[in-house]
């Protein structure tokens, strides 16, 4: 079960999320109107888009970003990861709308979908990149990892020690040994890590 840490960073990435990708939309509106790029739009009420549609970006990013499982610890354990699974419901999530909005509002600018997507795509991965890089400044270099002692050197134990490895650029935990009670394990070392005893 989640800590309520976890729960409420979950919640606060979320809203942020949702924050974003409203600016994100408006500023795609206001590119279209004012950049020199594609069709020339005659009147600006052509790019006009009504709350209705800020709603259905709410929405679908709601159900996109939760159905892609975005905020899963699993996809945030590394930066790579988490922007990759950002990036791919960015996406999917605004295919979708450029779907529903060609079946409902069809006066929106197709250039204004790609902006979007550009626009919520910088701001939804900086703001991960920009939380990671406080939390780094915060949690300090010169920090101390978190010591840890695996118990059983087997297939579980290795894959675990595998795993906080794999973070070596968030090293908030770090792998000191195994304790087994096999004596064939004792005095070896899996993965870079000794067997204790």
């Amino acid at each position: 079960m989640p800590r309520d840490s976890e729960v409420n960073f979950r919640l606060f990435l979320g809203a942020s999320d949702i924050i974003l990708t409203v600016i994100a939309l408006a500023l795609a509106r206001l590119a279209r109107l004012s950049w020199p790029f594609g069709a020339e739009i005659v009147h600006p009420k052509a790019a006009e888009l009504s709350p209705v549609v800020y709603v259905l970006v709410v929405v679908l990013w709601v159900f996109f970003f939760n159905t892609l499982s975005v905020y899963s610890p699993r996809k945030m354990a590394s930066l790579t990861q988490e922007l990759q699974s950002v990036a791919v419901a960015v996406l999917v999530a605004t295919a979708a709308f450029a779907g529903v909005l060609y079946l409902t509002y069809r006066t929106v600018p197709r250039l204004l979908f790609v902006y979007f997507f550009i626009f919520d795509l910088i701001a939804l991965t900086g703001f991960r990149v920009l939380m990671r890089t406080l939390f780094y400044i915060r949690m300090g270099r010169d920090h101390d990892p978190l010591r840890v002692l695996i118990l059983g050197a087997g297939k579980v134990g290795q894959d675990l020690a595998r795993a906080i490895h794999s973070n070596r650029g968030w090293p908030l935990a770090r792998v000191v040994g195994f304790l087994d009670d096999d004596p064939d394990k004792w005095n070896r070392e899996y993965e870079g890590v000794p067997v204790l005893g």
